[in-house]
């Protein structure tokens, strides 16, 4: 009897505190069960965005931009920028029209103050460019990041200038040597500015063709100085035909 008693006071005790206990359980199963429904709610919100393991590139209507419309401006900027890449090509394959003339050792009729470099000197000559451009595209790159893209790429036009208008007036091979670095070191500041500011002004849409702009403006600088070389600036003297290089220059 008395342990009956006391084992359903004890069990009716135990039912009290259970039901205490149960209003806390109760209220904190709604915060308890909110985590589980947030991470199924975002698993089943991801699950589109995964396919065998791989992650897809979708794009939320949050993230996506309206197309930007190019301007006139761009395309005018695009124009100016191209000279760079254009006198380039121009300085890098200036050698191959003037060559001949430049280092002609015959007994044919040169046209006069044409003819100023051995072969030795003017192997030297050529070579030049390359010491320049190197030096240049270390200084183009600080220059880019000091004064800003367009100053730099405005810039690298003095060296050009001087370069050239010393190919028409110097005929020693020193100056001539000189002249040639510094027309590379002009071409490594403009290579190594170019590229990074057509990146900059390009619309998304447009940053492959504007882009492809720098490698086709090298390759119409080639061209150029070719067709220059061989028909636009050469004299006939002695029956044979001369690369008027100091022109060409110019």
């Amino acid at each position: 009897i008395f342990g009956s008693s006391w084992f359903g006071e004890g069990r009716a005790g135990a039912d009290t505190k259970s039901t205490q206990l149960q209003p806390r359980r109760a209220a904190a199963s709604p915060s308890a069960m909110a985590e589980p429904e947030r991470a199924m709610r975002f698993s089943e919100r991801a699950a589109p965005l995964f396919e065998g393991g791989r992650a897809l590139d979708v794009e939320t209507p949050s993230c996506r931009q309206a197309p930007s419309k190019p301007s006139a401006m761009l395309f005018l900027a695009m124009l100016v920028c191209s000279m760079s890449p254009i006198l380039f090509g121009f300085s890098l394959v200036f050698t191959s029209p003037a060559q001949k003339t430049m280092t002609f050792e015959g007994d044919d009729a040169v046209p006069e103050g044409l003819a100023v470099l051995s072969k030795l000197e003017f192997s030297g000559y050529a070579s030049s460019l390359n010491v320049g451009a190197v030096v240049g595209a270390f200084l183009g790159a600080a220059v880019n990041d000091f004064i800003g893209r367009r100053k730099a790429l405005a810039l690298t036009t003095v060296p050009h200038i001087v370069s050239w208008l010393a190919h028409y007036f110097v005929s020693s091979p020193i100056a001539l040597v000189l002249a040639r670095t510094l027309n590379g070191l002009a071409v490594g500041m403009g290579s190594s500015i170019t590229s990074c500011y057509i990146g900059e002004i390009a619309t998304p849409e447009l940053r492959g063709p504007l882009g492809a702009t720098n490698q086709l403006s090298l390759t119409l600088g080639v061209f150029f100085v070719n067709a220059a070389g061989s028909h636009l600036t050469v004299v006939e003297q002695g029956g044979n035909h001369w690369c008027q290089w100091r022109n060409l220059a110019l």
